[in-house]
């Protein structure tokens, strides 16, 4: 399927908005740290059975669900200790399975622990 015909079957406002939609979810992600290895290790030390895949599930599901409603908070703003408090409030807010709420707090407590440090 082209992307032009499918466009072009929405609509020029649905599409606009899909377009829209589609460019806020790129930035929102572009804004949190990307999953590494060493993220990886750090959620293994609690959770053995940890994958890099599960890590970037939570990154996704970060960055796609909590942008609904508010700006995207940096991981590394928010204590480790913090981070399950805060999704396990809003998450049921936002309809989100327990699932993807546990995925989140894996992703959100490795970055905080991990990445860089903002300057």
């Amino acid at each position: 399927m082209k992307l032009n015909g499918f466009f072009s079957g929405l609509g020029s406002k649905r599409a606009l908005v899909l377009g829209l939609s589609v460019s806020a979810l790129a930035c929102a992600a572009e804004q949190i740290p990307q999953v590494t290895s060493l993220q990886v290790d750090y959620a293994r030390q609690s959770r053995p059975q940890t994958t890099l895949g599960e890590l970037e599930e939570g990154r996704h599901a970060y960055a796609s669900h909590c942008s609904n409603c508010h700006r995207l908070v940096d991981p590394r703003e928010v204590s480790v200790k913090e981070w399950p408090g805060k999704v396990f409030e809003m998450g049921p807010k936002a309809r989100l399975p327990q699932r993807q709420m546990e995925l989140i707090v894996l992703y959100l407590v490795a970055t905080a622990e991990t990445a860089p440090r903002i300057q």
